[in-house]
C-alpha cells in the first residue's frame, strides 16, 4: 500500500509527459491521433505516414551553417568602432584638424592615456540608451579628458558645462561640491542634453553644433538660412569658427579611431572592462583621508573624484575607486571608524 502514491505519481507524470509534448489535438479523431502511439505497437499500416511526398532527387539540399556571434571585444576602441553611426564629414577642415592631432602624437597619446578611466563608463552609458558612439568621444575635443579643464566661458569637467546650462541639468554647484567636475553625474547630464538636441533638430552635426554654441543661437542661424532659401546643412550655416570646426575635430578623432596607422599613432591599449565602481562610506570624510584608505595618492584620488570643492566628502555622497581598490577601502574605512575618537 505505500507504493501506492509513488505509482500514482508516476503514472501521473507520464500522462502529463504525453500531453505535454504531443502535437495540439483539439477537434482531431482519436483514432489519428500520433501522440497515442506512445501505448501502441509500431504501426505498420501506413496510417500514421506524413502526407508530404519526398523532395526530388534534383532538388538539392540546403544546409544552415550555424554561425557563432561574434564575441564580445576585448578592446575598448575596438567596441567603440561597432557603435558608429553618424555621417562621416569629408571636408577641408576635418583634414586640417587631422594634421593637428597628427603632429602632436605626445598629446594625442596622453588623452587617450586619460580616458583610460572614463571612457567604459561612458560608452555603457551611450549604448544604453542608443545613441551613436561617437557621443563617447565628445571629452576629448571638450576637454582632452581633464576633469579640472576650465574654459574662459567658466565651462567646467570633461563635458565642460557652463554653469546655467549645469543648473537646467541638476547638476549641484555649491560650497561642497561642483558636479560639473563629476564623472558620473556629469556624463547623465550631457547624454541628456544631447538627445534633447537630437529630438529638436534631427540631425546630429545640428546636434553638436548646438552643444558648442546653444540651441537657441544654431536655431536663429537656421531660420535665416531657410528665410534666404539657402541650405540649412551644417556645414552649409554661417556659424562661429568655434562651433565650424566642432564636428570636423569630432569627426578627425573619430577617423583616427578607426585607423590610427593610417596616421601613423600608435594608440595605447584600453581594456573593455569597468576601471571605477561607486561606494558610498556612509560618513563624512576628508579627501586625504579617502585617498590614504584607498591606497592612492592624492592625485590619482582626485582624477576620480574631482567635483569636491572644499576637500571634504559629505556624510552621503558617493566615491568613486578603481575595481581593485574597492575591497582594500572598505577594510580599512572601517578600522578607521572604528577607531576611538581623541
Amino acid at each position: 500500500m505505500r507504493r501506492l502514491p509513488f505509482l500514482f505519481a508516476l503514472v501521473t507524470l507520464a500522462g502529463c509527459t504525453t500531453v505535454f509534448d504531443a502535437p495540439f489535438r483539439e477537434a482531431r479523431p482519436v483514432e489519428t491521433d500520433e501522440a497515442l502511439s506512445w501505448w501502441r505497437l509500431p504501426d505498420r499500416s501506413g496510417r500514421f505516414e506524413p502526407e508530404i511526398a519526398p523532395l526530388p532527387a534534383r532538388v538539392p539540399v540546403r544546409i544552415i551553417e550555424r554561425r557563432a556571434l561574434p564575441l564580445p571585444p576585448q578592446d575598448l576602441l575596438e567596441r567603440l568602432r561597432r557603435g558608429f553611426a553618424m555621417p562621416d564629414l569629408n571636408t577641408a577642415r576635418v583634414r586640417k584638424r587631422q594634421s593637428w592631432y597628427v603632429q602632436r602624437p605626445q598629446l594625442t597619446q596622453r588623452m587617450f592615456e586619460r580616458s583610460a578611466l572614463y571612457l567604459y563608463h561612458i560608452l555603457e552609458e551611450v549604448e544604453k540608451r542608443q545613441l551613436p558612439t561617437e557621443i563617447a568621444l565628445i571629452p576629448f575635443i571638450e576637454s582632452g579628458f581633464d576633469p579640472q579643464a576650465t574654459s574662459e566661458a567658466r565651462a567646467a569637467g570633461i563635458w565642460q558645462f557652463v554653469p546655467f546650462t549645469a543648473t537646467q541639468y541638476n547638476l549641484k554647484l555649491d560650497a561642497v561640491q561642483d558636479e560639473r567636475r563629476d564623472i558620473v553625474a556629469s556624463t547623465n547630464a550631457a547624454l541628456d542634453y544631447l538627445e534633447f538636441l537630437y529630438r529638436m533638430f534631427g540631425d546630429w552635426p545640428l546636434a553638436l553644433a548646438s552643444y558648442n554654441w546653444g540651441e537657441n543661437a544654431v536655431s536663429r542661424v537656421i531660420e535665416r538660412n531657410r528665410a534666404l532659401g539657402r541650405s540649412i546643412r551644417f556645414e552649409h550655416l554661417p556659424l562661429p569658427e568655434e562651433t565650424l570646426d566642432y564636428v570636423p575635430k569630432l569627426q578627425a578623432i573619430k577617423n583616427i579611431v578607426l585607423n590610427p596607422g593610417a596616421f601613423g599613432l600608435e594608440l595605447p591599449p584600453l581594456p573593455n572592462r569597468p576601471y571605477f565602481a561607486a561606494v558610498t562610506p556612509g560618513a563624512s570624510l576628508k579627501v586625504a583621508d579617502a585617498a590614504r584608505l584607498a591606497g592612492m595618492t592624492l592625485g590619482e584620488f582626485l582624477a576620480l573624484n574631482p567635483s569636491f570643492t572644499n576637500h571634504v566628502i559629505p556624510r552621503r555622497n558617493r566615491i568613486i575607486l578603481p575595481v581593485d581598490r574597492l575591497v582594500f577601502f572598505e577594510a580599512r574605512f572601517d578600522e578607521y571608524r572604528r577607531r576611538p575618537v581623541r
